[in-house]
């Protein structure tokens, strides 16, 4: 028992251990739409709203992550720290899986079976501490990624357990339902979760059953079951919760997105093996044709004809390869996905076949070394991975530099004006306002739209350069004359600088879209207060009371409204006022 605790134990604290300095970064980028904009994750109950996302976020149509993140609320808030401890806990869970199943699919090949536990056990800790991995773990929308893979690796598992079983016990068959319940759960989390009834099947064919037709046999509800999932995944498709991003009738033809693939699939294998630059956004270009993407087909395409060969002719060593296409099969082939063309992430749990390729390869070159040689070698690469991936877990502890690093690869990048508009956010959040104002000048400059524009306003007025502000946000206004928030703070300018008749009428502009609007609603009382004060100076009395009672209303904690009020009243009664300082 402890010899089977020990990797376990010593994989949970290399996870707790490399990912501890990373849980106090900020949320970022997707994280605003995703969590902390996302009022789904406020409740849960009613149980279909905590299910549920916004349209076109990353977690629409994923009910099994909006419930996480609801739980997640539940427990920590909006406190990151608890969010991304949960990141790491998943991440932790498939290194154990994957130590587990790999420990197990070795056993049954004849030729590594005395050397299974410590083959798996190095497979799981090298892909654990891959700097790889930091993606889908320290950037906290993407437990999508975390979910999936732990819903395949139990799948997997519970599988091997059961086929293992099956003849033995009654408890092989809780197994195998335990594995189809695993990869129907997985439908909730991600759509790639489709690659796990086919890798079900091989692994079945491989390492269990010994063919196709015994495997269908012997396990014919299990693998039925687990191909029919695909139907909730289509389902759940089918509700274009981000048609807007993905699919076959946007600006890059399946065509010319599977000819790019070839490029970004080699890029991801050299990362596996040099992890450098790595980018939280990529902006890799479309291949206008196989001149453009040769080097990676040239290592691609005999790479995929290899694993396919294997599958029919060494079927085990074939799964190592049908692990890493199939996973990315969903998202580096033909269906164009526009918003990311290329993301570290989708190398997850891809990066694990990679890993172990790499593992068996090397057992293999050293078999005539001591083991003790064969130890220290999977040592230092563990370490030296491990460097790596806490230097770049430094990134994610300041967004700014984070977003630095991507400007630095990509100084022309499609989103650099939303790019500029995080780093400048982020570092308005540290209290870095006048570092901040450059970047939110750069998004403006880039992409001169109301939202960036407004940004900058808002940053020039805390600047106080309410000149520079009230040209910003007046333009803002223009660009967008329904948005209350902007008209709000374009009044509040207009305040600022005393021009109280255009103010009012903005601001009342602002109300009209939003009654609720807090700025407009104070803002606006104290102009009516203003020019209330300017009418009772020329005597205009009869005029000034209405602004004072609507100032009043607007905002019933403003005492200058109330005493202004009262006083005019007074004296339009004939009644002598005894006037105190206003405190």
């Amino acid at each position: 028992m402890r010899g089977r605790l020990l990797p376990g134990l010593l994989l949970v604290a290399c996870a707790a251990l490399l990912y501890a300095r990373s849980l106090p970064a900020p949320f970022f980028f997707d994280d605003t739409i995703s969590i902390v904009q996302n009022e789904h994750v406020r409740a849960l109950w009613p149980l279909a709203s905590a299910l549920g996302a916004p349209a076109q976020t990353p977690v629409a149509g994923r009910p099994l992550a909006s419930l996480s993140f609801a739980l997640t609320y539940a427990i920590f808030g909006l406190d990151p720290r608890g969010w991304r401890a949960v990141n790491v806990a998943l991440h932790a869970g498939c290194a154990l899986l994957l130590f587990g199943f790999a420990r197990r699919a070795l056993a049954r090949v004849s030729a590594l079976a005395a050397r299974a536990d410590a083959l798996a056990f190095a497979i799981a800790a090298l892909w654990l501490v891959h700097p790889l991995a930091t993606d889908a773990v320290a950037y906290v929308t993407q437990r999508t990624e975390l979910l999936w893979s732990l819903c395949l690796l139990t799948a997997l598992y519970a599988a091997e357990r059961g086929f293992e079983r099956e003849r033995a016990d009654a408890s092989g068959r809780s197994w195998l339902a335990l594995a189809l319940a695993a990869i129907w759960l997985g439908v909730g989390a991600k759509e790639v979760i489709v690659a796990a009834p086919p890798l079900l099947l091989l692994y079945d064919r491989a390492f269990a059953s010994g063919s196709f037709a015994e495997a269908w046999r012997r396990h014919r509800a299990l693998h039925a079951g687990a191909f029919a999932s695909w139907l909730g995944v289509a389902a759940l498709v089918a509700s274009g919760p981000r048609d807007a991003t993905v699919g076959f009738d946007l600006p890059i033809s399946a065509a010319s997105y599977a000819l790019t693939q070839l490029g970004v699939v080699a890029w991801y294998l050299r990362l596996a093996f040099w992890p450098a630059p790595l980018v939280i956004a990529h902006d890799w270009p479309v291949a206008q044709g196989p001149g453009d993407v040769w080097l990676g087909a040239l290592v691609v395409l005999p790479l995929l004809a290899a694993s396919l060969w294997a599958c029919v002719q060494r079927p085990q060593l074939g799964f190592l390869g049908a692990w890493f296409f199939a996973i990315l099969a969903p998202t580096s082939s033909v269906v164009p996905i526009v918003s990311e063309i290329a993301a570290e992430r989708r190398m997850y749990l891809p990066l694990a076949a990679v890993v172990a390729a790499m593992v068996l390869g090397a057992d293999r070159l050293l078999r005539a070394r001591t083991r003790a040689a064969r130890v220290a070698l999977a040592g230092s690469a563990a370490l030296a991975l491990a460097a790596v991936t806490v230097l770049r877990l430094e990134s994610f502890r300041s967004p700014p530099v984070l977003w630095a690093e991507v400007l630095a690869v990509y100084p022309q990048h499609r989103l650099s004006d939303q790019i500029e508009s995080e780093i400048a956010q982020q570092l308005v959040a540290q209290g870095q306002l006048a570092e901040a104002l450059p970047h939110f000048q750069r998004a403006a400059e880039l992409r001169p739209d109301a939202k960036n524009l407004a940004n900058l306003g808002r940053a020039q007025l805390r600047q106080g350069a309410v000149d520079a502000a009230a040209v910003s946000l007046g333009r803002a206004a223009e660009l967008a004359p329904d948005e209350a928030a902007i008209r709000a703070d374009f009044g509040l300018v207009l305040a600022r600088m005393s021009r109280w008749m255009e103010a009012e009428a903005e601001l009342e502009q602002a109300l009209a879209l939003d009654p609720e609007n807090a700025t407009a609603k104070k803002t606006l009382a104290r102009v009516l207060v203003r020019r209330g004060e300017e009418l009772v100076q020329t005597g205009e009395l009869q005029g000034a009371v209405p602004r004072f009672q609507r100032a009043t209303q607007l905002d019933p904690s403003f005492n200058a409204a109330q005493q202004d009020l009262v006083s005019t009243l007074m004296r339009l009664h004939n009644v002598k006022v005894e006037t105190k300082p206003r405190l």
